[in-house]
């Protein structure tokens, strides 16, 4: 573990109290240099260390951490005797060590997580224990990995007791990002709430794919043939999803891949595939904008309700129009009756 002397002085200096400058007149040097040495930019010279120890009531190896490496040195030694025995499964023998681990480190959250990691294999055994150490690192600790540990292990031993209100309150307590992802939530609702949850994540993963192939479009220069068929994937699982044709609130996300399709089909100057397109993107676009509020049917979105955005009229122009009328791409079909026809 690498052991920074500026954490150990702006750590020092909040427990006393004190300023830079105190330490700066202190030491004879300027505060400038302190706040250097605070940000690491800096090391202290060797002769400094004694008098910045003495001005802090610690010792110099205290200041330089050397206490804090040697802690974290026998801390690796417990773990490197306990990973032999965790691939063997001899979870009893894990146990022991982390209990020793947890009897000279009680304080270390590092070594609470570990140890009650190794309670939990016990199941019921060591339930309240399991339940004491978890309150006690959300309680005491700021470190995320520890913490969400807490979370975890406090989420699912209060859904196996049957708790699940309780197991709710601590799964809404991991990171926004840790509860769409690890499926936490997932794990503690159950009826409408669990497919509501679930139909929502797998709204937002199809959001997120639209997205993330978007980014990677921009990367390098793909060829138009290569983005019309990355785009050409992204709708096809669009399609998987809604197998019936019924978007929803997607109709939108459809008619922006149509118009990314006819731009490239406009690169390659492919005059029936554009006009396909922009007629695609126009009838998703529409769709959007005017069909009322449904319940959704295909089968892994079925129940959810889409609810009708701003509506309409048939002769106002959607947005998706902007595209095909002011980009130079489309110049090419600009006069072409049926692309006319498609805009009017």
């Amino acid at each position: 573990m690498n052991i920074s002397i500026n954490d150990t002085l702006k750590r020092l200096r909040t427990a006393r109290g004190s300023t830079q400058e105190d330490l700066a007149a202190h030491c004879g040097v300027s505060m400038q240099a302190v706040s250097k040495w605070e940000r690491g930019e800096r090391y202290p010279d060797i002769t400094l260390l004694p008098k910045i120890a003495a001005f802090y009531g610690v010792t110099v190896d205290e200041l330089l951490g050397v206490g804090e490496i040697r802690k974290q040195e026998k801390i690796a030694e417990y773990d490197a005797r306990a990973r032999p025995h965790n691939n063997r499964g001899e979870i009893e023998q894990v146990l022991d060590v982390y209990r020793e681990a947890y009897a000279e480190f009680p304080n270390d959250f590092g070594v609470i997580q570990n140890y009650m990691y190794a309670l939990d294999k016990f199941d019921e055994k060591y339930r309240d224990e399991v339940i004491a150490l978890g309150e006690r690192i959300l309680r005491e600790c700021t470190d995320s990995e520890p913490r969400y540990s807490a979370i975890q292990i406090l989420t699912y031993v209060h859904s196996a007791m049957g708790d699940r209100e309780k197991a709710k309150e601590y799964a809404m307590m991991a990171p926004k990002s840790a509860i769409s992802s690890n499926g936490l939530l997932e794990a503690v609702l159950t009826g409408d709430e669990l497919l509501g949850r679930t139909q929502l994540n797998l709204m937002l993963e199809l959001d997120d794919i639209d997205l993330t192939v978007t980014w990677m479009l921009r990367s390098r220069e793909f060829t138009p043939d290569e983005i019309i068929a990355a785009r050409e994937k992204v709708l096809h699982i669009f399609e998987i999803v809604y197998d019936d044709g019924d978007f929803g609130f997607y109709h939108t996300r459809i008619s922006g891949i149509y118009i990314s399709l006819a731009r490239q089909y406009a690169r390659l100057k492919n005059r029936e595939k554009v006009i396909e397109c922009a007629a695609l993107a126009q009838k998703h676009e529409k769709i959007y904008h005017e069909a009322p509020s449904h319940t959704l049917n295909a089968l892994l979105v079925r129940g959810s309700v889409y609810e009708t955005g701003n509506t309409i009229t048939n002769n106002t122009k959607h947005d998706w129009s902007v595209t095909f009328l002011n980009e130079a791409l489309f110049d090419f079909v600009r006069g072409d009756p049926e692309f006319i026809a498609l805009l009017g």
